[in-house]
């Protein structure tokens, strides 16, 4: 008996050594859209998550929800986005637009109106990691999808109160 159990235990570094020798998968390539996506000041990230070509951040922020769409609706043009539409419904408001700073991306924001002073809203940010099949127009230049993202200059951003005044 006790010289089975010495071979199991000789057995046991030998199987984690060729288990070592096996080069682990390299984890798929993720977007990098949100990282350069301007944040209201002040917000907390409570969650992220996403898949290789969709990403996904959720913040809460001590302002209104209404607050949260001024701010993006003014300055999502300035980092490249096309706000193609934006809709409210109860306490929910809902912005989507296009282009960015890859300029064929997608981004989805989603404002939840918590009280008059709170907010929490998801970003999430699509970009095909597929080239696209068609040639870009000359005035929108698409970088490769395994480029790195232009970062946009640094701009003033709006206080998220400041529309209020």
């Amino acid at each position: 008996m006790r010289q089975m159990h010495f071979g199991a235990l000789l057995a046991l570094p030998i199987m984690l050594l060729a288990a070592c020798g096996k080069e682990a998968p390299e984890p798929p390539k993720r977007v990098d859209v949100l990282i350069v996506t301007p944040k209201v000041p002040n917000s907390i990230l409570v969650d992220t998550t996403g898949t290789e070509d969709t990403e996904r951040a959720i913040f809460v922020i001590p302002v209104s929800g209404d607050s949260v769409a001024r701010y993006y609706r003014a300055i999502l043009g300035n980092w490249g986005w096309e706000l193609e539409n934006d809709r409210s419904s109860g306490d929910l408001i809902d912005l989507v637009a296009r282009k960015g700073p890859r300029g064929n991306s997608t981004l989805w924001i989603h404002i939840e109106r918590q009280d008059t002073l709170s907010a929490r809203y998801t970003l999430i940010a699509s970009t095909p990691t597929t080239p696209p099949t068609a040639a870009p127009d000359s005035a929108t230049a698409v970088p490769a999808p395994d480029s790195a993202a232009p970062v946009p200059p640094r701009r003033s951003v709006p206080e998220p109160g400041a529309a209020l005044r």
